[in-house]
């Protein structure tokens, strides 16, 4: 990614497997990967909160891949919008179209979630945000109690 001032925080929560071993040694190799391993699941709050130092805060599913320009397009929202946009949702594509589950996250994606999120922008307000992609202003998250 070329976004500046990027950091890269792994959350390991609670993972039974070697996953904190595997981001460890990644955070060994690459300077701009911190990892948080908790030993237990806690949630994605308290790892927001442990993690992140910075004013926003690019959250994405482990299976996720980011186009280049979003993290540009998700900012552009809090600069344009002001102190009243707490949070921005991307647009989730589903990639792998082979099975059956994929098929059925297209459709999901495509007519549920879409048609949840364009009503609620004709409210004015969206109150929902996609898991898969997310950015937060940490100060709105702060405010909520996380």
């Amino acid at each position: 990614m070329t976004y500046p001032n990027l950091e890269i925080i792994a959350v390991n929560d609670g993972s039974s497997d070697r996953t904190g071993d595997l981001l460890i040694g990644l955070a060994d190799k690459h300077d701009r990967l911190r990892v948080i391993d908790c030993h237990e699941n806690r949630g994605k709050a308290n790892a927001l909160h442990m993690a992140a130092h910075s004013e926003y805060l690019l959250c994405v599913d482990s299976d996720a891949f980011l186009d280049e320009e979003a993290p540009y397009q998700l900012v552009r929202h809090f600069l344009e919008g002001g102190e009243r946009v707490g949070a921005v949702t991307g647009n989730p594509r589903i990639r792998n179209r082979d099975t059956l589950l994929s098929r059925m996250q297209i459709v999901e994606y495509a007519s549920i979630i879409g048609s949840i999120k364009r009503t609620q922008r004709v409210m004015g307000k969206i109150m929902t945000v996609s898991g898969v992609i997310v950015m937060f202003r940490k100060k709105a998250l702060l405010t909520v109690g996380l």
